[in-house]
């Protein structure tokens, strides 16, 4: 593990992800989409759980980093949409739970506003 990153408690872990759905929910407003569909407080925590917090590309582990040291690019976890919204052309279903995995902070700034497929290639 890395030294930027640190045991986080599930409480720990609930509260940093609730944050990061926080700012989904800014989003959805400032873009003023449809967020009908938009994952429930939970459900990213069970995102991280049924990945095993591994990155969905590269398959390697990715960590909440410590909130008081900075961020380490290549492992940090991040939640990312599968389906980029710039595609989605404002379907709901861009904000659910299913459009949602875990990519590293590296891979996720790489991969911008395009499918996982363009990141591979």
């Amino acid at each position: 593990m890395s030294p930027h990153a640190f045991a986080a408690s599930s409480e720990e872990i609930l509260s940093r992800l609730d944050g990061r759905r926080r700012l989904m929910v800014e989003r959805v407003k400032k873009l003023k989409s449809d967020g009908s569909e938009l994952v429930t407080p939970r459900e990213p925590f069970f995102i991280c759980v049924e990945s095993n917090f591994k990155c969905a590309v590269r398959g390697h582990s990715v960590y909440i980093h410590h909130p008081e040291k900075p961020r380490t690019p290549y492992w940090a976890l991040t939640l990312d949409h599968i389906n980029p919204l710039n595609q989605s052309k404002g379907n709901p279903a861009g904000w659910s739970g299913d459009n949602i995995q875990l990519l590293s902070s590296v891979l996720n700034s790489v991969k911008s506003d395009n499918c996982n497929e363009e990141l591979i290639r």
